[in-house]
């Protein structure tokens, strides 16, 4: 196999014993550790590696095809570890004594090795079986039309594993073609991913033991916000709910819940959704133009409709800017136009959503109501509703625009798919 990439001929890091899982100390994994080649004036540089957000797996996974889903049992992993940073282990046979170093799995993970092995595996998978394979970590996926062919593939490829020293992991994998599967902790079926039920449900029940205005511990409340992330993408609510978490956290301070914000989160889960597998789609054509200033607002329509609002009183222009394109989702914008999908905008802190410094409410009002709404921004010079707030008709002739957000970058083998 040809990684091409910049690592390590061979390990001559120490080797450190490591827990299985915090439930399980009883067994360990073995790790090399080989932060030395990031240290020093020979210091490699690691390569980036991809990791897919929810987004991008709903783009790259293909549609109403048998799935596979193997778990690499036993996978190594890089830790960068001081040497004075963690407990020492000694062991004795009666002749001699061997020192280890035993740490908590989770410590200062980097795992590049992995990501580029698995990758690298799932590229040779797809080319020699010419198969759908992508691979994450020591998770893989494979699919295919057919679930005769891909069951005949998945035993080329467990004995491929074996011939590579790789142990498959059969209680976490589906070696048999399924159209339901799980991967990366997701559900995945024929048209959708979702959350497992038992997840759901376990979260639920974390909630529900919480006691209103009793102090947490900020330490406490990280594992919780990470449970809960995993699961806001599957609700209708931003991780905007969680800022007042968030800012204890950041402090360092302990937080109560109250009734009403428990309540809160207890609504979220029980409203959940399906995210849907669909091909990356392009947005279409910004029609609708918005601009303010400190005392007045506009909005102009493409097709010559137009809309002017008077202030009730001077505002940050970040907020007024806000306000204006919010009132270009009511119905007596734009002569009764149907809701936009795309609006100008000449204001890169709308275009950006950053609206952590607003008001909490206001902000997660703003965030669930642009939530599948592609903000475009425009100079104000080129900016159609630019001249409404000037007393000038709109100009739709000049308009340039351009996308701020970071685009999402997918591997090449898996967007040509």
């Amino acid at each position: 196999l040809s990684v091409g990439s910049n690592c390590p001929r061979q390990p001559t890091g120490r080797i450190f014993l490591v827990d299985k899982n915090s439930r399980n100390t009883e067994d360990a994994r073995l790790v090399v550790d080989f932060s030395q080649f990031s240290r020093g004036s020979n210091a490699l540089s690691f390569p980036k590696y991809w990791a897919p957000n929810l987004q991008a797996l709903s783009w790259i996974l293909p549609m109403e095809m048998s799935r596979i889903s193997l778990d690499m049992s036993q996978a190594f992993y890089h830790i960068h570890l001081h040497p004075l940073s963690s407990l020492r282990l000694a062991v004795s046979d009666g002749s001699r004594t061997f020192y280890f170093r035993k740490t908590p799995m989770g410590v200062g993970l980097r795992p590049f090795l992995l990501h580029i092995l698995s990758t690298t595996l799932a590229a040779e998978i797809a080319r020699r079986f010419n198969i759908w394979a992508f691979a994450y970590m020591d998770d893989f996926l494979l699919c295919h039309p057919s679930s005769h062919y891909l069951s005949a593939v998945s035993n080329s490829v467990c004995a491929l594993f074996k011939e590579l020293g790789i142990q498959i992991n059969l209680d976490k994998s589906t070696p048999s073609p399924l159209h339901e599967v799980k991967f990366l902790g997701y559900k995945i079926d024929d048209t959708s991913i979702q959350i497992p039920d038992d997840q759901w449900e376990k979260n639920r029940q974390i909630i529900k033991k919480i006691s209103p205005m009793k102090e947490y511990d900020w330490k406490v409340l990280q594992r919780f916000c990470g449970h809960l992330n995993f699961l806001l993408l599957f609700t209708r609510i931003h991780r905007l709910l969680l800022h007042p978490i968030y800012q204890a956290i950041t402090q360092k301070r302990n937080f109560c819940f109250s009734k009403t914000y428990k309540l809160l989160l207890l609504k979220m889960l029980a409203q959940r959704h399906k995210v849907k597998i669909q091909p990356k789609q392009s947005w279409p054509l910004p029609r609708v133009a918005t601009d303010a200033t400190l005392d007045v607002g506009a909005v102009s329509h493409i097709t010559g409709g137009w809309s002017h609002v008077n202030f009730s009183k001077q505002r940050h222009i970040h907020v007024q800017e806000l306000l204006i394109l919010l009132s270009s989702f009511l119905r007596q914008c734009c002569n009764k136009l149907v809701r936009p999908r795309s609006i100008l905008c000449d204001s890169r802190f709308v275009c950006l959503k950053r609206f952590n410094t607003l008001p909490w409410l206001f902000a997660l009002r703003a965030v669930l109501s642009l939530r599948r709404v592609c903000l475009y921004f425009v100079p104000s010079k080129c900016n159609p509703a630019d001249g409404l707030t000037r007393g000038r008709h709109p100009d739709w002739s000049v308009v340039y625009y351009l996308h701020l957000g970071k685009p999402l970058k997918l591997p090449a083998r898996l967007s040509s798919v």
